[in-house]
Order: C-alpha cells, then structure tokens, then sequence
C-alpha cells in the first residue's frame, strides 16, 4: 500500500513536472511569437508608407508625363508648321535671285536654333 501512495505522489510529480515544462515552454514560445508579431508590425508600417509614398511619386509621374504628352504635342505642330512652311517656298529659286539676303537669315536662324538647343540642354 505505501509502495502505492509512493508510485501514485511520484506519478502526480512528473505530471505536474512535465505540466510545467510544458506551460514554461508555451510561455517561452509566445514570448517570441509576440516579438515576432512587433517585428512583422514595424514590417507592415513601413511597407504602407512605401506604398503610400509609391502612390505619391506615381500621380506625380502621371502628371508629369500629361505635361509631357501636351509639350510633345506642341513640338509636333510646330515641326508640321516648319514642314508645311519649308514645302511652300522654293528656297533654291529665292537664293538664286537673292543669296546674300538667304545667308544673313539662315545663319541668324541656326544660331537661334542652336541657341534654343543650348539652353534646353542646360536645364
């Protein structure tokens, strides 16, 4: 009968041994599950201002590529304007019967041009 009492407490101690092993060990886990869950937390928070920001930067990009596309298309005109322009005159014709007057206006022209492209590239 002791030798029962004796193996019963000694059963009760491992059960109650290994339950606090047991629990010591969940404690354990969910303390790093929790700081886990803070470093995911701080993960999420700086992706959703990335996202926020890439958001941003991306109705800037569309606005500038509007602005873009308008200028572009003024860039076109203009080159249909010069086109039509220069398919209007016959400049062979006119620097025959005026060469000099054909120079002055085209070197002032070029440097013009070149001018605008100077400044353009500097920007």
């Amino acid at each position: 009968m002791q030798y029962a009492k004796l193996v019963g407490a000694g059963a009760v101690a491992l059960i109650i041994y290994f339950g606090y092993l047991y629990v010591s060990n969940l404690q354990e886990e969910n303390g790093v599950l929790k700081a886990n869950e803070a470093k995911l937390q701080l993960a999420n928070d700086a992706l959703v201002a990335e996202k926020k920001q890439f958001k941003e930067n991306l109705a800037k990009t569309e606005l500038l590529n509007k602005e873009l596309n308008v200028e572009f298309k003024k860039a076109v005109e203009s080159k249909n304007a010069v086109i039509k322009l220069f398919s209007d005159h016959n400049f062979t014709k006119i620097f025959n019967k005026r060469p000099t007057w054909i120079i002055k206006r085209m070197n002032a022209a070029t440097i013009k041009i070149f001018k605008e492209i100077e400044d353009a590239s500097n920007e």
